[in-house]
């Protein structure tokens, strides 16, 4: 059996021994890209402002990255594109208040982070196949 302090002194013992090879930077390059805060950073923020009406370029700077390092990152985590990932949640949270409240269709659109209420009926429906109305007059009966 293996204990933690034993396993920790191995993993020390590999990562001083990739160091001394003659690929050194790229090894502490890999070592550093394992243990960056940027991933989790990158997570909170999208979990945090989700629904909200933030650009692309507010969210990179939240999270400290030019917008084409944030889409990139964003892809890498999420295998989807920041507009996509986030219009998709925005909808899902919309389907979500329109089964279960009786909030007029604007003030959710307000509430799930469109500032324009026919952009999101446009989404919606793109998304969903059906207008906002039409999915809540499914949850009336």
């Amino acid at each position: 059996m293996v204990n933690e302090d034993l396993l920790e002194l191995k993993i020390k013992e590999l990562i001083l021994l990739l160091i001394q090879t003659k690929n050194a930077s790229s090894t502490l390059e890999l070592i550093e890209e394992l243990y960056s805060p940027r991933v989790a950073n990158l997570k909170q923020v999208i979990n945090l402002h989700q629904y909200e009406n933030l650009s692309i370029e507010g969210l990179a700077a939240l999270c400290g990255l030019s917008p084409s390092s944030f889409k990139r990152a964003f892809r890498e985590i999420y295998n989807d594109s920041p507009g996509n990932y986030l219009n998709m949640k925005k909808i899902g949270k919309a389907k979500e208040l329109l089964e279960v409240s009786n909030l007029a269709i604007s003030e959710i659109s307000y509430e799930v982070g469109f500032n324009d209420p026919h952009y999101f009926t446009r989404i919606f429906k793109k998304k969903a196949g059906v207008s906002p109305s039409s999915y809540r007059e499914q949850f009336l009966s």
